[in-house]
């Protein structure tokens, strides 16, 4: 007869094991190993991985003057493309992730005093509506998340009661994701190889590859440039919900008053889709554009609209949401220029 006691004390240990290398991290930093121009491999690694490479990159160096905060659509961005002058710069953006993952990941970074000087923060242009909770956190930093979410829609006379239903589930749907992320197979390989290969783990790569900077910004490789690309970004549904998006807008002014001079702009489209958008914007942009631009004129930050177009000689745009990085990077020099730096250019 099998002992209950032996059977749920031997699954625990092996799920807890399984927990441990499919989430295990490297030690070796790979953003200050690497010589300026040389790239390393980093795409094997799980989001949350490479999440916290970069916080602990950053918890062990002296504080950034500026930060690029976003996903994809801002990762490509580097030193390389930007006039920093003596301004020592770091890209922070985590692939997938959303607006809400970067107040939370300048909220861990700024209780242990390395949050940047100028925050650069990139949100999603808002006729994608996309607007997840974080995924790639801690569980504990997770559920206070969460908790703080539930608190605020019980508490504050503009969420109402089904906008915090969805958001207790957009959470549990979170939770269910991660899981799901943790526990496959791909996941406990990769665990396995990084945690056997700690100390050579991170190989470095060809400049015509896919790889990272030191200073956290992803190098990929131009498509050819005669594809066409003429895919027109099509209107969703409504996910941004007034009430949460100004509580998290709150929450970057609070942080601004601790010393972080906060410079959001809305990412851009790609010109066919943005002149579609420009003539004809869905209710849902237009909504989060009226929320966003009031709640910043309040709160004192400095807050942009996606431009139509990011320069006369646009790059080649992979989709109609992520725009060339030098183009880009043309386009955030010119933002930086408008607001105040914390060291010489």
């Amino acid at each position: 007869m099998i002992n209950p006691f032996k059977f749920f004390g031997l699954t625990f240990l092996f799920t807890v094991a399984m927990y441990a290398v499919a989430t295990y991290v490297p030690a070796k930093d790979p953003f200050a190993v690497q010589p300026k121009n040389q790239l390393v491999a980093l795409d094997g690694l799980s989001l949350p991985a490479f999440a916290e490479l970069k916080f602990r990159h950053v918890a062990r160096q002296p504080r950034y003057d500026i930060g690029l905060f976003g996903n994809s659509r801002s990762l490509g961005v580097g030193a390389r493309h930007l006039s920093l002058g003596e301004c020592r710069f770091f890209n922070f953006s985590v692939g997938s992730e959303s607006f809400r993952f970067t107040i939370a990941n300048l909220e861990r970074l700024q209780e242990i005093g390395k949050a940047p000087t100028l925050a650069l923060i990139s949100i999603d242009n808002f006729e994608l509506q996309r607007y997840n909770n974080p995924i790639s956190l801690f569980a504990a930093i997770r559920w206070e998340k969460a908790f703080n979410d539930i608190m605020a829609g019980l508490t504050r006379g503009d969420i109402g009661f089904e906008d915090v239903l969805r958001m207790g589930w957009r959470h549990v749907w979170i939770e269910i994701k991660r899981f799901k992320m943790t526990f496959n197979p791909e996941t406990f390989f990769t665990g396995i190889v990084t945690l056997f290969s700690d100390g050579n783990y991170f190989q470095r790569v060809s400049p015509s590859a896919t790889g990272y900077y030191f200073d956290g910004s992803r190098n990929s490789p131009e498509l050819a440039k005669e594809a066409v690309f003429n895919i027109l970004l099509k209107p969703t549904s409504q996910q941004i919900k007034a009430g949460y998006f100004k509580f998290d807008i709150e929450r970057l002014a609070r942080l601004q008053k601790m010393g972080i001079l906060a410079v959001v702009y809305e990412s851009p489209l790609e010109p066919k889709s943005a002149d579609a958008f420009l003539r004809r914007p869905s209710p849902q942009a237009i909504n989060s554009r009226k929320t966003f631009k009031k709640a910043c004129a309040e709160l004192g930050l400095k807050c942009y609209t996606a431009p139509r177009r990011l320069s006369n000689d646009e790059g080649f745009w992979t989709d109609p949401s992520h725009p060339p990085a030098k183009n880009l990077g043309v386009y955030l020099d010119g933002l930086l220029d408008k607001n105040r730096l914390a060291c010489p250019r």
